[in-house]
């Protein structure tokens, strides 16, 4: 990690009690200390930012030369700091046990989304996340269940003359992500559903989490439970009104004791909402910053918007990609996995307190119609064009697999 320093014209957020230097160890804190003490840095005028190698050498150096010509950048000559990279490129985590993971830009471009860290993510995260939590305190039910990490602490340059969507301020930033401690305990493991999703060559990452030698029964009763925690929370949360990102990277099931347990949620800048059901609850706007001029998925005025997510993000990317793998790998029948899918989806839909009238238009969006809106990957990604901010996509039309499956 090489060492950063920049002047109070960025945010600092929003606890001066924490900052960059706490996923450092006691010595490298104090090597840090020894050199800003014989550069005669202030810590009273400057705050420490952690910035990757790589980041260092072929962006802050090239395109930030008049900031460090004039000091309000200064460079730090000690690097310090041992961390793994993860798949999201820009997220590192300690080779020792900690609760808190790095995140750090790397302005590279990864399926169509440069992996910087703007300021206005950061500050759509903090308001996701108030929004998330005041959602979960509305169903009791979920209060154990659901976990998420805290996302508040973060350091990013923003000079007053430049804006919350200029290009150069989102290269230098740092978020500190805290893990909720109640998990990160004897007995719990924490698995991005993302990796049951994969077939290793001779087994399936189940193994690594429930042991070697395991029968279809046991494979299909971990698959119901996930499921059923899976679309009970998700849709518990739909009745309150939001969404959050429930793809399998930032989607993490919790498993206590070889059960599931819950699901860990992280990444909360791009939590959806509809607002009808959150003024139901009391829950405020969280007022997200929105790029002029570009299209906005965090607000969804009708129901159907709101469900679309459940349909890609959640069923279609998430849970049919673990079914395929655990079809594969367990000789199980993948149009099984798929009846109990939909057995676990229509339970959720049946549990949770919303009007009949939209429960009836769910009921037909989700298990009745022929066709399913789908989310486009390839050809959005091929055609984007213009800010490489987030990853492109788009909305087509495919089949839907439940209808589907019950007409084969």
């Amino acid at each position: 990690m090489g060492g950063y320093s920049k002047s109070l014209s960025g945010k600092r957020m929003p606890d001066d009690q924490v900052e960059a230097l706490d996923v450092l160890n006691d010595l490298q804190k104090i090597q840090i200390e020894r050199e800003l003490k014989q550069k005669g840095i202030g810590r009273d005028q400057y705050t420490i930012i952690p910035v990757h190698p790589w980041q260092l050498k072929n962006i802050i150096l090239p395109q930030f030369r008049k900031e460090i010509e004039d000091q309000t950048i200064i460079l730090l000559d000690l690097q310090v700091g041992e961390f793994f990279p993860t798949s999201s490129v820009r997220s590192f985590t300690s080779p020792y046990p900690s609760t808190t993971m790095l995140k750090l830009p790397i302005s590279v471009t990864s399926l169509g989304a440069a992996r910087y860290l703007p300021v206005v993510k950061l500050l759509n995260g903090m308001a996701g996340e108030k929004m998330f939590r005041q959602a979960v305190a509305c169903d009791p039910t979920l209060v154990d269940r659901v976990f998420l990490c805290e996302e508040k602490y973060w350091w990013g340059y923003m000079p007053e003359s430049m804006g919350l969507f200029d290009d150069h301020p989102r290269h230098l930033a740092a978020q500190l992500r805290v893990y909720p401690q109640e998990i990160v305990q004897e007995g719990y493991k924490i698995i991005p559903m993302s990796s049951l999703g994969v077939r290793l060559p001779e087994s399936h990452f189940l193994a690594e989490i429930l042991g070697e030698n395991l029968s279809k029964e046991d494979v299909l009763s971990f698959y119901k439970d996930l499921a059923t925690t899976f679309y009970d929370i998700t849709m518990r949360l739909c009745k309150v009104g939001i969404l959050p990102e429930i793809h399998g990277q930032n989607c993490c099931v919790v498993v206590k004791e070889n059960k599931v347990k819950g699901l860990l949620f992280r990444d909360h800048d791009s939590v959806r909402l509809h607002p009808p059901y959150l003024e139901k609850h009391d829950i405020k706007d969280p007022l997200y910053h929105i790029r002029p001029g570009y299209s906005n998925s965090l607000y969804n005025e009708t129901i159907e918007k709101l469900i679309f997510y459940v349909q890609s993000l959640g069923t279609q990317v998430n849970l049919a990609s673990i079914m395929e793998a655990l079809a594969e790998a367990y000789s199980i029948s993948e149009e099984l996995l798929w009846q109990i899918t939909e057995t676990k989806l229509k339970e959720a839909l049946q549990t949770i307190d919303i009007p009949e009238e939209d429960r009836s238009i769910l009921h037909y969006e989700l298990f009745e119609r022929e066709e399913w809106p789908v989310k486009l990957i390839i050809r959005p990604l091929l055609e984007a064009d213009g800010v490489p901010g987030a990853m492109p996509s788009g909305k087509g039309i495919g089949y839907n697999p439940f209808y589907f499956i019950r007409h084969l």
